[in-house]
């Protein structure tokens, strides 16, 4: 039989995996002369199952993006032919609020300590298709200092400046992250990364960021009970920079520089390089209001990009609401708590949201749900 993966992002293209299919080996003449029908559909694992035709029941093959069908009948090609991975696995809603899983260098802008952890799953019959994440970070005790020469006005005449040092702190920060994506028992894919920060300040409330973060991706298959299971390791790693100021972060990332192969079975999938741009910045509406517009753009060099758009409203520095536009993929509405004490120091975030997808977005049109916690110590 033949294992199809369905891409739940409209950048992430089909995985194939040829399981028991050894008539799909044979003569590509006998191939086109066979018709296949759809005899299950395991929700749990995102698997569709495609039988040869038995006696008596004809059907043609359900095309898939008009690329299924041609796939399928060039037999043992399905099985090597190398599919792309671009960007994660899963691409979060809640993008805001895990900027270093997309860009390092935002590492320890939540404080000198933090936590987040996330989870991400498909709603209705699909709820099986989960995936998890976290990130956490710490400072280092022995941050350097610089000294930058500033100007101001001097006691004695207002109308002279005189410039002297102020020592400014060199921030350092040390983290790793983690993601697991699975598509039922069958399918999955995990990545685990150590990361590492530095800020360096440049002028009034100027701030300037580099990251990298390195690590392993593997990619598994779990077979039928005739065949055997696969799986496959590959480097990882990604490289970001940022521009902070006391309202705005603009940030700049490049993810998966490796390049990376992985075959977890026949097929190979190829993790390609691609670009992140984000922006953000606060306005202050009223003492009590906050609006916060985000952007994220994504660039490819074989597939087209794509772009987040958000704006985040909070009231009173504690409860939080808003919206994210996912180009052509998804309208996400987001809500909860954006800080509540807990400890001296420490505060913890929990914003949930729920995803509402767009037509064409994925071939299981459902919606998302999405939860993120994250403890902060200031």
């Amino acid at each position: 039989m033949v294992y199809l993966r369905a891409a739940p992002n409209k950048g992430q293209l089909f995985s194939f995996y040829t399981i028991d299919s050894g008539l799909f080996h044979g003569n590509c003449s006998i191939l086109l002369l066979l018709s296949f029908y759809i005899c299950g559909l395991n929700k749990k694992g995102l698997i569709l199952t495609l039988n040869v035709l038995k006696p008596g029941k004809a059907f043609c093959l359900l095309l898939f993006y008009g690329v299924l069908g041609p796939l399928c009948l060039l037999g043992q090609t399905v099985s090597t032919e190398t599919a792309e991975a671009v960007g994660m696995p899963v691409q979060f809603s809640q993008y805001m609020y895990a900027m270093p899983m997309l860009n390092p260098s935002y590492l320890g802008t939540n404080g000198k300590v933090s936590l987040n952890v996330g989870n991400l799953r498909n709603s209705g019959g699909w709820s099986d298709v989960t995936t998890y994440y976290g990130f956490g970070s710490f400072r280092l005790g022995g941050s350097s200092k610089i000294k930058r020469r500033i100007n101001f006005k001097s006691d004695s005449d207002s109308s002279e400046t005189d410039i002297k040092e102020e020592p400014e702190t060199v921030e350092h920060n040390m983290g790793a992250r983690f993601y697991g994506d699975y598509e039922g028992q069958y399918l999955g894919r995990t990545g685990i990364y150590g990361m590492y920060s530095v800020q360096i300040p440049v002028g009034d409330n100027l701030k300037i960021a580099g990251g990298a973060g390195f690590g392993a991706r593997n990619y598994s298959v779990k077979a039928s009970s005739t065949g055997g299971d696969g799986s496959a390791w590959a480097p990882d790693g990604d490289v970001g920079f940022r521009l902070s100021g006391e309202k705005f972060n603009a940030g700049f990332s490049i993810n998966q520089v490796f390049n990376s192969t992985l075959q977890p079975y026949q097929e190979i999938t190829r993790l390609k390089r691609h670009y992140g741009f984000n922006f953000s910045y606060d306005f202050t509406l009223s003492p009590e209001v906050e609006f916060r517009p985000a952007l994220m753009l994504r660039a490819f060099n074989t597939v087209q990009g794509n772009a987040d758009l958000s704006g985040l409203f909070t009231f009173m520095e504690t409860l939080t609401a808003g919206v994210n536009y996912r180009q052509g993929r998804s309208l996400s509405f987001l809500a909860g708590l954006e800080q509540f004490s807990i400890n001296e120091g420490g505060t913890l975030q929990i914003m949930l949201s729920y995803s509402l997808p767009m037509a064409n977005t994925s071939l299981y049109n459902t919606g998302q749900y999405e939860i993120t916690m994250c403890y902060k110590l200031r």
